[in-house]
């Protein structure tokens, strides 16, 4: 979690717009299908591992990993530090009123965040 924080971050000094993917079990089963959808994941900036269960597979690859990082684990994490930095944070997608409902409950955390 710690590493892939200080990467949001310093994506954020870098400026510019950054592809964050949190890949579980779901999505390497429609990238299998999905070329699109594959070519959107091999695309990105940066991909976590959001399940045990891709940590478990990437580590079986070789790869370094310690712990899932979720999404939701990150949210809060990365309003903080927008909060901290004063950059504004742009919520997108889920069902009606998801994002407007997560916007008001990470306002109330973080009293000084611009969060739309």
């Amino acid at each position: 979690m710690s590493s892939a924080l200080e990467q949001v971050e310093e994506f954020a000094a870098q400026g510019g717009h950054h592809l964050i993917a949190t890949v579980n079990p779901e999505f390497v089963m429609r990238a299998r299908k999905d070329a699109e959808f594959a070519r959107v994941l091999e695309s990105a900036d940066l991909c976590l591992p959001d399940g045990v269960g891709i940590v478990w597979a990437v580590r079986r690859e070789g790869c370094a990993v310690r712990e899932p990082v979720t999404g939701t684990d990150m949210v809060p994490q990365i309003a903080a530090m927008c909060e901290r930095r004063d950059f504004g944070l742009f919520l997108l997608g889920a069902a009606p009123g998801v994002a407007h409902e997560l916007a008001a409950d990470l306002r109330s955390s973080h009293p000084k965040l611009r969060v739309g």
